[in-house]
């Protein structure tokens, strides 16, 4: 996994490597907290059903999506890359959005 265009988040190249040797959420998992940060910060989230977003201004575009689940690194997209993904497979990651985001 290149991680080099990660070169000033070390912070989340670190969790980047925590969490690929972590194991992938269980299929029935329902998160309390979710948490979608980029480099600004806090993005977006839901706790306990209610979600939530901050504004961005429009020159401010991510340079990665990092989702963090109940405190753990769970998804990291970078570049169109999906770095991490401890949600099984493609589809179960839609259905986790779409359980956890319904209104943001």
């Amino acid at each position: 996994m290149d991680l080099n265009p990660l070169k000033n988040y070390p912070e989340w190249q670190e969790r980047i490597r925590q969490a690929a040797k972590s194991p992938p959420l269980p299929l029935d998992y329902s998160a309390q907290v979710v948490e979608i940060f980029d480099q600004h910060g806090l993005f977006a989230g839901s706790i306990f059903g209610v979600p939530y977003q901050q504004s961005r201004m429009p020159h401010q575009i991510a340079d990665f999506l990092a989702w963090v689940v109940d405190g753990e690194l769970v998804v990291f997209i970078s570049n169109g890359q999906i770095l991490v993904n401890r949600v099984l497979g493609q589809q179960m990651l839609i259905s986790f959005a779409d359980k956890n985001f319904q209104s943001v």
